[in-house]
């Protein structure tokens, strides 16, 4: 839209020209990511006068187009609560989930809409910190020693199309992060 400098040149060239997939959306529809890199040789079209535009060949990491991450409120959890989370993907998703337990014991989240699906991990602390990444079955927790394989029972949670209900029981503050996932633009 308006003229360049060789300063402005280079800090878009800095800031596209990466080695590694970036998000990429169009204005009007925020809601669906690519995850594209540049690649080839841009090609500069300009009239001499510092007006002009670039060419570029861009490539995607898939054919899968992707939602901003969501990311659900801090629940805090006394005794039993049921979060309702929407996915609108093509694909069913695993969420990243952020725990923070509130006493000694268990923790259990119960799917009411995915065939009944029962996830629990036992042996929690009181003030324990944990992180899963439900999709590379991933359990990192801030206890010094402690690996909470062994006392994970049932599949990890995921999200289907359309509303999904948890059922937590155990006293937590829990958070969920998700990106939805189509199969193509629409």
């Amino acid at each position: 839209e308006n003229d360049y400098t060789d300063e402005l040149l280079d800090q878009v060239i800095r800031w596209l020209f990466k080695d590694y997939y970036r998000p990429l959306y169009f204005l009007g529809a925020e809601n669906k990511v690519f995850r594209a890199m540049v690649v080839g040789q841009p090609q500069i079209v300009h009239n001499g006068l510092q007006q002009g535009y670039v060419n570029l060949s861009i490539r995607c990491d898939s054919s899968n187009v992707y939602s901003p991450t969501n990311i659900t409120p801090m629940y805090t959890v006394s005794g039993t609560k049921t979060i309702t989370m929407n996915s609108t993907g093509h694909v069913d998703i695993y969420p990243e989930i952020s725990i923070l337990k509130i006493g000694n014991g268990t923790l259990k989240i119960e799917s009411l809409d995915d065939m009944g699906n029962t996830f629990l991990i036992n042996n929690l602390t009181n003030g324990e910190d944990l992180y899963l990444n439900c999709q590379r079955e991933i359990i990192t927790t801030d206890a010094i020693g402690v690996y909470h394989f062994d006392d994970v029972v049932g599949e990890y949670p995921r999200l289907i199309y359309g509303a999904n209900r948890f059922k937590i029981t155990g006293d937590c503050k829990i958070q969920f992060r998700y990106i939805d996932k189509y199969r193509f633009w629409q």
